[in-house]
């Protein structure tokens, strides 16, 4: 107890509630604009006059009280330093840093409650230790030595950040040396591939760069605290420069578990920008941030970290108007925190995958009897397999067998191997069908062959290969309207109405009895069934789509072609029409500037309601094929909607982007890499899905695209040097 009086006083701060009870942040009901100030009503507001010093007693005996009193609990504010000259953001003081890494991590204090939940969602351990301190269960100068020690390692790593910083540029004084050139394409190239940093400063690189002319790399110190903090603070850049003229943005997210089974939430973003040279709209989707979870997965933590996310990327008043997210019920209690209710969007792609595990996934409680020769060949077929890949000879036998058919022409080689179902993918069903369907003479010529012992119970008959080729024609419009949802770069949910009407069309009984005219009655029975099941499925959890506060036939309303709201196998009656219209206007008010006066609010309103009457009619007379994201640009008189039709049109219908987002950060942190540094992980990862996202290296297209990336980064950095450098003095 002999610290100073001035720390002692610098952490005494007392609650601002009575009761050991905390207050919960309410659930917001409305569109969130990125402003400071909106978190002032989620909770109390803060008085400087709350912080009080920490008194100590001594006994009778004159020894030193043992703890120190306090009027008033303790607060989740000891966890933040306030900002100077301002009221409403503060320092965290338990280790966090802000995304570029320059300052520790501001954060809201505009009430007491938001300390807490940044807490809550990031520090779990200092939130149960101010806890406990409150019930008298821990020292409380343990507590606040622990957030001096944090505090202070935070300072230490901005001090040897910013010094590294200070090392790069000046490296590029003098301009930007080849030198330098090389090795910011080297650490892309290299966080591009997955390529560690330890492979690069391996002797053997060496030797063959010498070999070729070219100087070492810099040690994989610098390459890592020095290049990849470059380039990730480029990117950061290029985020928020991009995302700094937008009005409103989709977020969506998505949860993930690593190798060592820590909690990740991916974070994203879908936008529409204008393309002034074209007079076109294009849509894009950003991968803001891998945001690690240390605390409980509580729908509030999640909100939490993303709040925080998205306030650092979106600029001053941007609304987050929609909000795409799978049906977990920590993301949902999320998404109603981030946007207003009706706004947030079930992620189509899981929905659909819900619609067939419903009918095929033998792991139900009640799976429908119906389906149950269905299930019985899916596990048959998967048997099939796990007996030809996990015995030797099988295996070399089936390839000597492939080997054939691909030099014969009958194979391609993307079809070379068998493949195994996943559970948390139906599509895998369906390619362990396909497979084992292409690969039938095969499997049938192995199973003759006496020697391989093949099991009697796994010899396929005739009538199981007829209803396997059924599953796969009646599973196949399901796997098209998947990979479609997951577009990335066009327009997605707008359509997804008609599609779903469209499935359940081609789902109807004997709509595929052409194609299977040469099976057995039983055959083509069994297949109704199943078409049956999951038509029933399909329509039962698409049909909140339907109605009137649906986001999807909002968007739909925004699509060329007649008869965009009727469809053969759903009623959108006039009363749901009318609230799709009143949704549509009450989207175009949401997106106005926040200092709109009230009187003209009426009037964009009336000017909006005789917009959608007059966009319809034009709507209706043009090709259903036309691009919306071509068409409205041009609609120079109906600019009122134009935001909303940005909106709208820009909502994914799925949370793919996120799904591929986990494939890359699982290719990131393999079996080799798994200990990596997370913030070294979170900077590989942005980085990388800057470079990758949408360009493949199969496709000339894909190659230059990354190579398009990789320019902007250079450009960035000479652009820097030109603002630096004098002419005369660059190399």
């Amino acid at each position: 107890m002999d610290e100073e009086p001035e720390r002692r006083a610098q952490f005494q701060i007392e609650n601002l509630r009575e009761g050991s009870a905390e207050k919960k942040r309410p659930r917001e009901t409305e569109i969130i604009r990125r402003n400071p100030a909106a978190e002032v009503e989620m909770g109390d507001s803060v008085d400087e006059s709350d912080e009080e010093d920490v008194v100590l007693g001594a006994d009778d005996d004159g020894r030193q009280a043992k703890r120190a009193r306090k009027t008033r609990k303790l607060s989740p504010l000891i966890f933040v330093e306030r900002i100077d000259n301002e009221k409403l953001n503060a320092y965290c003081k338990l280790g966090c840093l802000s995304h570029d890494h320059k300052t520790r991590l501001i954060i809201s204090v505009s009430s007491s409650d938001a300390p807490r939940r940044h807490a809550s969602a990031r520090h779990p351990t200092f939130l149960q230790m101010l806890n406990d301190c409150k019930n008298n269960e821990e020292n409380s100068n343990k507590l606040f030595k622990d957030i001096v020690e944090a505090n202070d390692k935070a300072l230490e790593r901005l001090k040897k950040i910013n010094s590294k910083t200070l090392k790069f540029f000046k490296k590029i004084d003098s301009g930007l040396s080849n030198e330098v050139r090389s090795e910011l394409t080297l650490m892309a190239w290299a966080v591009a591939n997955n390529i560690p940093r330890v492979a690069l400063n391996d002797s053997l690189f060496d030797a063959f760069l010498n070999s070729v002319g070219s100087h070492p790399v810099s040690n994989r110190h610098d390459l890592e605290s020095v290049y990849l903090e470059a380039v990730d603070r480029f990117v950061l850049e290029d985020h928020k420069r991009r995302l700094s003229s937008c009005h409103s943005v989709a977020t969506s997210q998505d949860g993930w578990k690593d190798q060592k089974r820590r909690k990740w939430i991916d974070s994203g973003v879908a936008l529409v920008e204008h393309d002034l040279k074209k007079d076109v709209w294009t849509v894009d989707a950003l991968d803001l941030d891998m945001i690690p979870l240390p605390g409980s997965s509580t729908g509030e933590n999640v909100a939490a970290l993303l709040k925080e996310s998205l306030d650092y990327f979106l600029p001053e008043g941007c609304l987050i108007a929609t909000n795409t997210r799978d049906g977990a019920s920590d993301e949902v209690l999320a998404s109603l925190t981030l946007v207003k209710e009706g706004n947030d969007h079930h992620c189509d792609a899981h929905n659909i995958q819900l619609s067939v595990h419903d009918a095929l996934d033998p792991k139900k409680a009640h799976p429908p009897p119906n389906c149950e020769p269905h299930r019985l060949l899916i596990r048959k077929f998967h048997d099939i397999v796990v007996f030809i890949n996990g015995h030797g000879d099988v295996l070399v036998a089936f390839r000597n067998l492939v080997a054939e058919k691909l030099k014969s022409g009958e194979a391609s080689f993307a079809w070379e191997v068998l493949v195994l179902d996943n559970d948390t993918r139906w599509d895998t069903w369906l390619y362990l069908i396909l497979r084992v369907l292409n690969f039938d003479r095969e499997i049938i010529s192995i199973q003759r062959m006496v020697e391989l012992k093949f099991p009697q119970d796994l010899i396929l008959t005739t009538e199981e290969v007829s209803l396997a080729f059924a599953m796969a024609l009646i599973l196949e419009p399901i796997k098209n309207f998947t990979k479609f949802v997951q577009n990335r770069n066009c327009v997605t949910l707008a359509y997804v109405p008609g599609m779903i009407d469209e499935i359940l069309t081609q789902l109807s009984p004997d709509s595929f009895a052409a194609k299977l005219r040469d099976a057995s009655a039983n055959v083509r029975l069994q297949a109704n069934a199943l078409q049956k099941e999951l038509s029933a499925s399909i329509k039962t959890r698409f049909s909140g789509m339907f109605l009137g506060g649906s986001l999807a036939l909002a968007a739909r309303s925004f699509l060329p072609g007649p008869g965009m709201l009727s469809f053969a196998n759903f009623i959108v009656n006039e009363v749901a029409k009318a609230e799709i219209v009143e949704n549509i206007l009450a989207d175009v008010i949401s997106l106005l500037p926040e200092n709109t006066p009230a009187d003209e609010i009426d009037d964009i309103k009336d000017t909006a309601e005789s917009a959608i009457k007059l966009a319809r009619k034009r709507l209706d007379k043009m090709d259903p094929k036309a691009n919306p994201l071509v068409i409205w640009p041009v609609q120079k008189d109906l600019t009122v909607l134009h935001p909303a039709a940005k909106m709208l049109l820009g909502t994914p219908a799925s949370s793919g982007d996120n799904e591929r987002a986990f494939s890359s950060a699982s290719f990131t942190m393999d079996n080799h890499r798994y200990m990596i540094d997370i913030e070294t992980f979170r900077k590989e990862h942005r980085v990388r899905r800057f470079l990758v996202s949408g360009n493949d290296t199969h496709s000339q297209t894909g190659r230059q695209g990354r190579l398009d990336k990789l320019n902007s980064i250079l450009e960035r950095y000479d652009a820097v040097v030109n603002l630096r450098v004098p002419a005369e003095n660059r190399q």
